[in-house]
């Protein structure tokens, strides 16, 4: 639902600005020297109002594209991350799942020992006494 207000927005704010643009082509050109524009972008302006509204509507498409472009390489770098990342917790655990079994194998071995010493430490107790 907030994707279609979204775009309605969009959609609404670009009828409203060609209006306006619209509106400031029919009006009485201001006269400005192109050539005077200091930026790369004051330049890029002038060419797109040259066009009129179609113009302005180019560079605001073209910019939006660019930052749509620049947002996916973003997602696809996290989802990477997120894939590398995976990748290492399930190797982290298999790890951890082998040391915990070797754990439990050493105790088991260590009882048996300790067993098998107080059996013979008692059979040698008996022995002794007899």
């Amino acid at each position: 639902m907030t994707g279609q207000r979204l775009i309605s927005g969009i959609v609404l704010a670009l009828a409203l600005s060609g209006l306006a643009i619209t509106a400031l082509a029919q009006a009485q050109p201001v006269p400005v020297d192109p050539g005077a524009a200091s930026s790369f972008m004051e330049k890029v302006l002038f060419k797109a109002l040259d066009l009129g509204a179609v113009g302005v509507i180019l560079v605001i498409w073209y910019f939006e594209r660019k930052r749509a472009t620049s947002a996916e390489s973003i997602v696809q770098r996290y989802e990477e991350s997120a894939k590398t990342h995976l990748e290492a917790f399930k190797e982290i655990a298999a790890n951890y799942r082998q040391l915990a079994t070797d754990q439990k194998d050493t105790m088991l071995l260590s009882i048996q020992v300790q067993t098998r010493l107080v059996e013979k430490l008692e059979s040698m107790e008996r022995n002794h006494a007899q």
